[in-house]
């Protein structure tokens, strides 16, 4: 908009007429360029979940600026550059300038362009060799291209998973043997005069904090969870970056047996998992070796390291299931859970006013029968009729393994494979 109100003003227009002029002969294709980028930035306003918040404040800025620029250029520009006409004088610099400029445009500018087009075909030969050169040095590798770069941190954090059940102390006793293992390695190569690496640490057992990244789990916790956090010193008074001593600290603790899975974190925030693959089966059994053989696939490749996967075995459970007797008694399995539940936790029969307390009365087993599984088989069920029977008659009981969570993503059942790189 301003080179096309110069060129007008140079031509002689009055600096007013020229202004008028100008604005209004490029002003519909100024419009319409800055209309369509808005149109492209759009749809990243309509992404969902953590990363459609963090990509939404992209276009928000962007277009707020682009339609500012455009009011700008439309009514305050042309504006300024009526008065600025009056007020300023050409220096001797600006008048040589403006000459060697108008010769570059007529004589080597111009030439390129006559160039150009006598030789259309070779130069729109020559701008596709560039492209497929440009796509070529880009796909070998040789230009590196990141969109969201890990982002190093001052701390060191290890999860430590034990397998559901653990009791508190032993994954207590594992915790401690890898905080050793941090302190030892923060200090170990490190000259006596040189300050120590090491500014504390903090172990929590029972708990793991929220991971890093927009598709981060949030904080869990459970006995057979951990997580050690190690604070350095800051990144300018150091030698030796968090990643190296992430890597030493996971050389230095190797195989842990007894783990599920143990991972290391040295970035303040990152995109999420380097390697993160859903895996989805009607058949658990056959997801589950799925998983473990993608496990050990990507092991196998050079710099790719903590690999694990999302399923984590619950505890051992009893799994009721009913007999097909049960079904022509008017018995479903929310009965049987329900009558089962009451035996060993209690009904609540009525509740007591004490004082300011409320007192809850359960009706269950005494603790002799409480404390026995085979307390269940012997037990009697009621039918909907009011009459009993025995509960091997209508129902089978076996021990199996629970689950600790179950997964999904887009409505279907997920182990995730994830890795670092």
């Amino acid at each position: 908009m301003g080179e096309n109100i110069y060129r007008r003003q140079e031509e002689g227009l009055e600096p007013l007429e020229g202004a008028v002029s100008g604005a209004l002969e490029v002003g519909r294709p100024v419009i319409f360029a800055v209309l369509t980028t808005v149109a492209a930035f759009y749809p990243l306003l309509l992404g969902s979940g953590v990363m459609g918040k963090l990509m939404r404040n992209i276009p928000t800025v962007v277009i707020l600026v682009l339609l500012g620029s455009l009011v700008e250029c439309l009514l305050i520009l042309p504006a300024h550059l009526v008065a600025s006409k009056h007020r300023t004088k050409k220096s001797m610099e600006e008048k040589r300038t403006a000459r060697w400029l108008k010769w570059f445009i007529r004589r080597p500018y111009a030439w390129a362009v006559d160039f150009c087009v006598r030789w259309r075909y070779a130069t729109v030969a020559l701008g596709i060799a560039i492209l497929l050169v440009t796509v070529g040095i880009w796909q070998a590798g040789w230009i590196k291209f990141t969109l969201f770069p890990k982002v190093e941190s001052d701390f060191l954090k290890c999860r430590l998973t034990m397998p559901a059940g653990t009791p508190v102390e032993r994954t207590a006793e594992i915790a401690g043997l890898l905080e050793q293992a941090g302190k030892a390695e923060a200090d170990e190569k490190r000259s006596e005069d040189a300050p120590s690496l090491l500014k504390g640490i903090i172990t929590r057992v029972g708990k793991h904090g929220r991971g890093h990244g927009p598709m981060a789990s949030g904080p869990l916790s459970g006995s057979h969870l951990a997580q050690i956090t190690i604070e350095l010193l800051e990144g300018e008074k150091r030698d030796v970056t968090a990643t190296q001593l992430g890597n030493l600290w996971r050389q230095k603790v190797g195989i842990v047996p007894d783990a599920e899975a143990i991972t290391y974190q040295s970035v303040l925030f990152s995109a999420g998992n380097a390697v993160e693959v859903h895996m989805s089966l009607d058949d658990h059994d056959l997801l589950e070796a799925a998983a473990e053989k993608l496990k050990e696939e990507l092991k196998t490749y050079p710099g790719v390291f903590d690999v694990s996967d999302s399923f984590l075995p619950g505890k051992d459970e009893m799994q009721l299931k009913l007999k097909l007797t049960a079904r022509s008694l008017g018995l479903t399995l929310d009965d049987l859970a329900k009558q089962v539940r009451h035996a060993f936790y209690g009904a609540e029969a009525l509740r007591l006013q004490r004082d300011q307390d409320e007192v809850k009365v359960m009706i269950r087993y005494p603790e002799s029968k409480r404390k026995s599984l085979g307390s269940v088989e012997d037990m009697y069920i009621r039918t909907p009729d009011g009459s009993e029977v025995p509960f091997n008659q209508v129902a089978e009981v076996k021990m199996e393994e629970g689950y600790a969570a179950i997964e999904r993503a887009q409505r279907y059942r997920v182990i995730k494979v994830t890795a670092d790189v």
